[in-house]
């Protein structure tokens, strides 16, 4: 009887044991499944005029056809911030503890920016006459690298609980804290410990962590074994002397590290083969659509900040970047634009060949010339002024 009674024990308290187990487990991530399909990233900070106000924000959360409401538009939101007050960058480490401070309540202070993003969303809500969710997500800055671990990573923790504690004191009806970002886009060895660590935790506190590097950064192609739950991929093209082979290259990285990608849509672009940031938009719609990236899930789009100046001043582009969020974008929508930036890259192209091609013609038809004369003369000075114009001339070159 005594064996049976402890035997009847030990199986209560396994049973028990594996239910605790289980809530723990299931506790410890997110209740709603689904991640954001569409993460515009809205940047706030201590630059001026780095800052979305209420009405800045209502476009990117309703989407607008003749000043009408008609349609939800992005469903997550990514707040992030690069400088602050002291000058020092989230990104890189030198934002300093005032800086930390400054950044937490500027995001999640009173009347501030995610307040901003509620008070949106309910006037959004009362626009379609339903009520709307949004997903938020909210930048982890770089702790300075010249502090040990133990430093950075507690620093790390205190942050996301502050955040975890702000954003649910402040009772936002409209809003569901989503996750983090790590705001760093790159991942050197000096760094791969605090990330695993970071991203551990903030699993722990029943949330996700997100990641955007750039397209040559360090640890990329291990994000899972860092921590990280989606990574979505910079293409770069709009920010450097790269052809449209980018996009194939990225779409390879894609489907060999199991990533998702980010839309790079500013009004602005560095890349010197494009007329303007119009031609890279649409050149980025259009690689998405072939490439199928429109597929990816999620997808964060850069920039909200730019996509409300689109919205006030070049209305069809933010048009053609609803339908793409929603997914009813077709070619046919932007093919004119298309064409004509793939002509003005083609044709740059050309002028740039002729512009080093003509002068090495001429050089060569010069060339010969003298050398029928030294052949026709066979003068020894006549060589020697030969070899000294082409010293002096593939010296220019």
């Amino acid at each position: 009887m005594a064996k049976n009674m402890n035997l009847s024990l030990k199986v209560v308290s396994l049973l028990l044991l594996l239910m605790f187990t289980s809530t723990s487990t299931s506790q410890s991530l997110s209740p709603d499944i689904t991640p954001p399909k569409n993460i515009v990233l809205v940047y706030s900070d201590s630059r001026e005029g780095v800052y979305m106000t209420k009405d800045q924000l209502l476009p990117l959360v309703v989407y607008f056809k003749d000043s009408r409401a008609i349609d939800t538009f992005f469903d997550g939101f990514l707040f992030l911030g690069i400088t602050g007050p002291s000058g020092g960058s989230y990104e890189t480490g030198t934002a300093n503890d005032k800086d930390w401070s400054w950044l937490l309540n500027r995001l999640l202070g009173s009347k501030n920016q995610v307040e901003n993003l509620q008070d949106a969303a309910k006037e959004a809500s009362k626009l379609l006459g339903k009520e709307i969710t949004l997903k938020v997500i909210i930048v982890i800055p770089l702790p300075d690298p010249n502090l040990n671990f133990s430093e950075r990573i507690s620093k790390v923790r205190k942050y996301v609980d502050n955040v975890i504690d702000k954003f649910y004191s402040s009772n936002f009806e409209n809003l569901r804290l989503e996750g983090f970002y790590w705001m760093s886009e790159t991942a050197p060895e000096r760094d791969k410990q605090l990330i695993k660590e970071s991203c551990s935790y903030v699993h722990e506190k029943g949330f996700r962590m997100y990641w955007i590097p750039y397209f040559n950064a360090q640890g990329y192609e291990n994000w899972k074994e860092l921590g990280f739950d989606y990574v979505m991929l910079q293409p770069n093209f709009a920010f450097y002397d790269l052809t449209v082979q980018r996009f194939n290259e990225v779409t390879e990285r894609i489907r060999k590290y199991n990533l998702t990608v980010e839309m790079e849509l500013p009004m602005y672009t560095n890349n010197p083969n494009l007329r303007d940031w119009k031609q890279s938009f649409v050149i980025y719609l259009n690689a998405s659509l072939f490439y199928k990236w429109n597929n990816l899930m999620p997808t964060s789009y850069y920039y909200a900040n730019a996509f409300y100046q689109i919205y006030n001043s070049e209305r069809a582009y933010y048009d053609l970047l609803y339908k793409y969020v929603k997914g009813t974008l077709t070619f046919n929508d932007f093919s004119k634009e298309y064409e004509e930036a793939i002509h003005y890259i083609n044709g740059k192209a050309t002028r740039n060949l002729l512009f080093f091609a003509l002068p090495i013609t001429f050089i060569f038809i010069i060339s010969l010339l003298i050398l029928a004369l030294i052949l026709k003369e066979g003068k020894k000075q006549t060589i020697q002024t030969f070899i000294l114009f082409l010293k002096l001339t593939f010296s220019q070159l």
